[in-house]
């Protein structure tokens, strides 16, 4: 699993942690598991995603 930084320095940030995200049609949609059999864990619409970033 992986943190990520939705947002950050924009005033409205948040942190998941996933194992990857999508950008799925009109949404970004971060999922728990293997891709094959994964779970959406957090969707978020695309247009309030400014910046997703990789926090180690």
């Amino acid at each position: 699993m992986t943190n990520f930084q939705i947002n950050k320095g924009h005033g409205h940030g948040r942190t998941v942690t996933a194992d990857h995200f999508e950008t799925v049609g009109e949404f970004v949609d971060f999922f728990e598991g293997a891709e094959d059999g994964s779970a959406v864990i957090l969707r978020v619409r695309a247009s309030n995603v400014i910046t997703i970033e990789r926090i180690d």
